[in-house]
């Protein structure tokens, strides 16, 4: 018997941390149309989708409704979202629930401003014993901006070995990446390229150092 929920695919090819700030778009489709969506995902870092019970494996093809979002246009408007002669400042997660009501007219709130990631057990497991802070001295070479001084950042780490802080380095060996090793660290850079792995250390973490990167929004998914 074919099935009568509508079927979606939320389409989205950017980066890391807007692929995980996208599943909360997903999440929220269903908590606003319970028993009405089958969903599918058409992204990068297909692995951030494992396990999500919110989303189903679909093909584009005739009955499906294929939907692009971003959040383009945030940058241009400041964060201001418009309605008619109103501005309404959003979270840039919440701007992907915008995106999608502008170009279906079905209104999603957000329950929760936090992305949604699910793990199984196993990949819970800690992977760095002891307490720890993250950091992440670098980023992607096509947002400099995000980038902080290497010497600062360091510094940083110095100050709170001092206080009996540790810090874990984390970060890509992409071509478009850099991540200048800091002294007195465990460095993990390159070792966390399954994503998954990334929020392992980050879950187990007692918080992050970085700039507006994915590392800051899946601290926020696991609080």
């Amino acid at each position: 018997m074919a099935s009568k929920k509508h079927r979606l695919i939320i389409r989205h090819k950017w980066a890391l941390g807007d692929t995980i700030l996208l599943t909360a778009l997903i999440r929220d489709i269903h908590k606003a149309y319970p028993g009405e969506y089958e969903i599918g995902v058409d992204t990068h870092w297909t692995n951030v989708w494992w396990h999500n019970p919110h989303v189903t494996k679909l093909e584009a093809s005739s009955g499906v409704q294929v939907v692009e979002v971003g959040w383009g246009d945030a940058i241009s408007w400041n964060a201001y979202a418009k309605y008619g002669n109103r501005r309404e400042m959003k979270h840039i997660l919440a701007w992907y629930h915008y995106d999608f009501e502008k170009k279906t007219g079905l209104k999603v709130p957000v329950t929760d401003p936090r992305p949604d990631l699910h793990m199984t057990q196993d990949e819970r497991i800690r992977r760095v014993q002891g307490r720890y802070w993250i950091i992440v001295s670098g980023g992607k070479l096509d947002m400099t901006t995000k980038h902080w001084h290497a010497h600062r950042a360091q510094e940083v780490v110095d100050k709170l070995r001092a206080e009996g802080i540790h810090c874990v380095q984390v970060g890509a060996v992409h071509n478009n990446h850099i991540h200048p090793p800091l002294r007195g660290v465990t460095n993990l850079i390159g070792q966390t390229e399954n994503v998954r792995d990334l929020w392992n250390v980050i879950m187990h973490s007692d918080g992050v150092i970085c700039g507006v990167t994915g590392a800051m929004h899946i601290a926020a998914a696991f609080e």
